[in-house]
């Protein structure tokens, strides 16, 4: 499904909204796979930044929220 800011998102949809298992990928390289609620990462999730730095853990309401990894491009933390 292609969204209005120049993004496409694949998963799964519950009352029109994008709710559960989802990818959501911008045309700037900028990816995040995981739980979504109402079209905000919640819950475990992965993002790769437009940097391709990586960060997988907790995000809640569409921010990065408890606990979490981030790994630079470089592949140095």
């Amino acid at each position: 499904m292609e969204l209005k800011d120049d993004a496409w998102y694949h998963g799964m949809i519950k009352n029109g909204g994008h709710t559960g298992l989802g990818r959501r990928v911008k045309s700037d390289a900028y990816i995040i796979q995981g739980n979504f609620i109402n079209g905000e990462p919640h819950g475990y999730c992965v993002e790769i930044n437009s940097d391709f730095e990586c960060y997988s853990g907790e995000f809640k309401h569409g921010m990065r929220h408890g606990y979490g990894r981030l790994m630079p491009r470089e592949g140095v933390i």
